[in-house]
């Protein structure tokens, strides 16, 4: 049992210095990700398109996007004054908004025709 409680700090404590620390743009960026992966599978439910693959695919974005975090917190210790972490993380941010946004106009939440509009060029791009 030792072992395992060893293995889980030790990890945690590794995850955590390589994400640059659990500030409030971590915390955020988390926070959102679930938010977008509880909207995704909800907005999935509703229109009868669950699908297992498309969920595990969206946990491996996810994971993926934490993995950039961390080579971009990396990267923050080489070259600390160009906050290469910030702006990943702002980004990732910007993007599950975008996500979370695109998964409530499927439930049935209004849009803002402007903001619809916007959501449709970054879907070409």
């Amino acid at each position: 049992m030792f072992e395992l409680k060893y293995f889980i700090t030790s990890f945690l404590s590794l995850a955590l210095w390589l994400l640059g620390g659990f500030d409030l743009l971590a915390k955020s960026l988390v926070a959102l990700m679930a938010i977008d992966y509880v909207t995704g599978l909800w907005a999935g439910y509703k229109r009868q398109q669950l699908n297992s693959n498309r969920a595990y695919r969206g946990i491996r974005k996810k994971i993926l996007i934490l993995t950039l975090l961390c080579s971009a917190s990396v990267m923050d210790r080489v070259l600390p004054s160009v906050g290469i972490r910030t702006l990943v993380a702002i980004f990732y941010c910007v993007t599950e908004m975008l996500s979370i946004t695109e998964n409530v106009a499927k439930l049935g939440l209004p849009i803002p025709p402007k903001l619809q509009k916007a959501l449709e060029q970054l879907k070409k791009k």
